[in-house]
């Protein structure tokens, strides 16, 4: 039996939403993410969902919104997809999970542990996983990405997000449209069959006391061999040594480990859409280094060894309030979820 997280007192004076508690919640999937939608909004069905076994191959559902703000919609369409595994009871390990604690422990507490959440979301992080649900539909049915992402975030024009000085919702909507416009007519006509979307895997790991959960964004052919792909959308492209030591890919090249190589594909939102691939290659070796590693940061997890770890991250961490010991901050930008 894997010992409780310790957590320490919570953050008193952050509001609190029981998402338990909701009487009238609906649950509705949205390219492979569950949503709870408060009374006033609406499900318009696309498709409908598919079950393949214990996979679970939902396709696109659109979201009308109503006037009223649909945070917790708002804050699940943002979260990672691994971290939405954590709706899940069963007690679990994940990439996120690890790589959350090596960036600051004290961060991992506050978001796992004290379940604190920022009470409006970062457009860009919305943003990014609209991209994602339009690329998993385009690979699940065919569907138009660009049609996909236009007709979705435009849902979201009245619902607040956190916007930066250089951000607008017109702004995202060109930026989304030709990155996957360009997606559809480049990059498509490279790839082959597709082997699994969104796949949800879970591996049992004899080192490790919990199973290691994820979510795969893509399996499929590239230019004729069959990769791990994993889709980011980013403000500049990313650099070849992140493929090549990066803890995500090897990961998911365990879950995978037919393929033959693994991907980033990097949709740049630059003023002219850019997109790059990083291909590498995973062993059993580099395999075997990260499982050691999560090890480490599992029995850390466990026994409670939360501290502050200072760094440029926290200029854009959610929780610097709670740092800094700002609480009026904290107050008006935090919430507690159950």
């Amino acid at each position: 039996m894997t010992p409780p997280e310790k957590a320490k007192p919570a953050w008193k004076g952050v509001p609190q939403r029981n998402v338990r508690e909701e009487p009238t919640r609906r649950a509705a999937p949205l390219g492979g993410r569950v949503f709870f939608l408060f009374p006033g909004t609406s499900l318009i069905p696309s498709i409908g969902n598919t079950h393949f076994g214990s996979t679970w191959e939902p396709t696109l559902w659109s979201v009308t919104p109503f006037p009223q703000e649909l945070r917790l919609v708002i804050w699940l369409l943002a979260q990672d997809s691994e971290e939405i595994l954590d709706r899940e009871t069963t007690p679990h390990l994940s990439y996120s999970r690890i790589n959350r604690y090596l960036t600051c422990p004290e961060q991992y507490r506050l978001y796992y542990v004290e379940k604190l959440r920022p009470k409006v979301e970062s457009a860009g992080l919305v943003f990014g996983a609209l991209v994602h649900v339009a690329l998993a539909d385009l690979f699940r049915s065919g569907a138009d990405p660009a049609d996909t992402f236009r007709r979705e975030w435009g849902n979201l024009k009245q619902i607040e997000l956190r916007y930066n000085s250089r951000e607008s919702w017109e702004d995202f909507l060109a930026k989304g449209q030709n990155l996957l416009k360009k997606f559809l007519e480049e990059e498509v006509p490279k790839m082959g069959r597709a082997f699994g979307v969104e796949r949800k895997f879970e591996l049992a790991v004899t080192s490790l006391a919990l199973p290691f959960v994820g979510i795969v964004d893509l399996v499929a052919e590239v230019e004729g061999r069959l990769a791990v792909v994993d889709f980011k959308t980013a403000a500049s492209d990313y650099q070849d040594h992140e493929v090549e030591l990066s803890d995500q890919l090897t990961a998911y090249w365990a879950a995978v480990p037919e393929a033959e190589r693994v991907a980033l594909c990097v949709l740049v939102k630059t003023k002219e859409p850019r997109i790059e691939w990083h291909f590498a290659e995973r062993d059993a070796g580099r395999l075997a280094e990260y499982l050691a590693k999560v090890q480490i940061i599992s029995e850390d997890i466990a026994a409670g060894t939360f501290y502050k770890r200072p760094g440029r991250h926290c200029g854009y961490c959610d929780f610097l309030p709670v740092c800094l010991g700002d609480r009026k901050k904290a107050q008006q930008t935090l919430l507690k979820i159950a």
